[in-house]
């Protein structure tokens, strides 16, 4: 944003001061206040005007041309930093050992689904204002947004009849090594697996007070501090289905397990917002600015749930217990904690002034949330066997999983294409 430099806002402060000193009263409201030589019009054309009465053109007056009303409706095309997945599914090559199917670091394993960043790509939106101003001359007013992303979701799903392997791969601390869960194995079990990351849509609102700072011929500056709102949510979960195909570990064939991992969280920040506002106009086209800082609340919540269904043919009806693979005892429940975050957005656009009271513009908008709860985060790897359902006690080994709080940073960033019309 290009602001006229310091000599220029001393030559519209001073005059006013000087009239003030003199007891000649404040400036009319609507007058002209400056004329310039024939040539222009004639040797009294108004090159400044306060009020809303210019003619059609006119852009020289502070916040051009319209009433005391203002609104704008844009269309929204952002992208948002993805979130990290740890490695969930993988598979084996035929022949692979069933003590080495699936595991991590092993020859030949690949991993299908997670150890990568998803939910990165553009998202739509859009993102609506409406404001007030109180007097005339556009000093102080209201203003009100609203603006809201769509949802990203990734993902995954795979059955088989025991070939190709399909794994959910962990590393056991009781004997330091990496190891897995297997759905599928040939002469062991077949069954499907469905995984999914889903990141829902950022929401946001303010509600603010607008106060001039600076009205020059064809610039203006203004201040807003009030309220501003955010959130953002993200879910993974993981859903295996097997059916047992042998005796091994006393299970009967034709036994059904469905077990589930779900993990989710969610950040909504409330906080004062203070920025500033600014706009330049040449002719009908004009670049305008925002720089805003919100402090305040992040509201962090993590909620964490597995089960296991076992049914066994010929037998009573199917039993869940707690628990799943990566979700069990020893993390599974809903937490919540509050941190103190500060939330920069900063925003540039270009519009085209079409009548004196409606304007197109396009922009590029981009917002830093530091610390933010993201689901792919709060997943830990670390699984104790002896916590698998159904758990036996007394339980041996460490309280793994454990529940995890890890914090990340997101960025926001994107195009803007709107219309505002002033009424």
């Amino acid at each position: 944003m290009k602001l006229r430099p310091i000599l220029v806002l001393a030559a519209c402060v001073f005059p006013a001061s000087v009239l003030q000193a003199r007891g000649d009263g404040p400036l009319p409201a609507f007058q002209d206040v400056m004329q310039q030589p024939s040539g222009n019009g004639g040797p009294n054309s108004p090159i400044y005007q306060y009020g809303n009465d210019a003619a059609a053109g006119d852009m020289g007056q502070c916040g051009a041309c319209g009433g005391r009303f203002w609104g704008s409706a844009e269309f929204l095309l952002w992208w948002m930093k993805g979130k990290s997945l740890p490695p969930l599914v993988t598979t084996s090559p035929p022949g692979t050992s069933q003590t080495q199917a699936g595991v991590l670091g092993q020859p030949g394993t690949v991993v299908l689904f997670g150890n990568s960043v998803v939910n990165g790509g553009m998202r739509p939106g859009g993102r609506f204002t409406l404001g007030y101003w109180f007097d005339d001359c556009q000093h102080c007013g209201v203003e009100a947004d609203f603006f809201m992303l769509g949802s990203l979701v990734s993902r995954f799903n795979a059955s088989s009849d025991g070939n190709p392997i399909l794994a959910r791969p962990f590393f056991d601390p009781t004997t330091g090594q990496q190891s897995s869960e297997l759905i599928a194995f040939p002469g062991l079990s077949t069954g499907s697996v469905n995984a999914s990351a889903t990141s829902t849509g950022l929401l946001g609102a303010d509600a603010l007070l607008r106060c001039n700072l600076c009205c020059q011929c064809n610039s203006r500056l203004d201040v807003v501090g009030g309220f501003r709102y955010l959130r953002i949510a993200d879910h993974v979960e993981v859903t295996e289905n097997l059916v047992s195909t042998s005796f091994a570990n006393f299970i009967p064939p034709g036994t059904t397990l469905t077990v589930v991992d779900r993990f989710d969280t969610s950040n909504n920040f409330y906080g004062l917002d203070v920025g500033l506002r600014g706009e330049y106009r040449i002719g009908s086209w004009v670049l305008a600015g925002r720089a805003d800082v919100a402090v305040g609340d992040n509201h962090e919540v993590l909620d964490v749930n597995g089960s296991t269904t076992v049914s066994v043919p010929g037998a009573p009806p199917p039993v869940t217990s707690a628990g799943g693979l990566l979700a069990l005892q020893s993390n599974i429940g809903n937490r919540v904690r509050d941190r103190v975050v500060v939330i920069p957005e900063f925003d540039a656009r270009l519009g085209y002034q079409i009548t004196p009271r409606l304007q197109v513009f396009a922009g590029y908008t981009f917002i830093y949330w530091g610390k933010v709860l993201r689901a792919g985060n709060q997943i830990d790897l670390n699984v104790n066997p002896n916590l698998l359902p159904p758990v036996v006690t007394p339980i041996t080994g460490p309280l793994q999983p454990a529940p995890k709080f890890d914090q990340t940073s997101l960025w926001i960033q994107g195009i803007d294409l709107g219309l505002e019309f002033r009424f």
